[in-house]
């Protein structure tokens, strides 16, 4: 939190990008789907490290209530919403359930992918909603 006492500019975002992070760090050795790519080995490692590394970023940056937080944080989430409506027409979905352990696979996972997607958005919506909570100019986070 900066230094003038004031709170966070939202405890719902602020527990929302925390569990994001915490299932986003749990996935680590999983297949990472991106767009139309299906990542795996090395590469999905890395794209895990790198989501995690933005995601600590907005969890700090909410924290401080950091304007250009607020920015990251819309462009992440419109960044991950494309990807998974790209990636719902190009992903080979029965590989990919049966890949994160799902057992009805193609339902399942399409599931799961349409109710992440509904968070993001309404996620987005309440950080669009609170764009005024993110006052702190300052463009460094520590």
């Amino acid at each position: 939190m900066s230094g003038t006492g004031r709170r966070p500019a939202s405890f719902a975002l602020l527990f929302y990008y925390v569990l994001l992070l915490i299932s986003t760090a749990a996935a680590n050795g999983s297949p990472y789907p991106f767009f139309a790519w299906v990542l795996e080995g090395t590469a999905a490692r890395v794209a895990v490290v790198l989501d995690c590394l933005v995601l600590i970023h907005i969890v700090v940056g909410v924290l401080k209530a950091q304007r250009l937080t607020w920015w990251i944080l819309l462009v992440y989430n419109a960044v991950q919403l494309v990807s998974v409506a790209v990636g719902l027409g190009a992903w080979p979905m029965d590989e990919l359930a049966l890949a994160f352990g799902f057992e009805n696979a193609t339902g399942s996972l399409v599931s799961v992918l349409v109710v992440s997607a509904l968070a993001m958005g309404v996620a987005t919506a309440h950080a669009w909603r609170l764009r005024d909570a993110f006052w702190d100019e300052n463009p460094y986070l520590f």
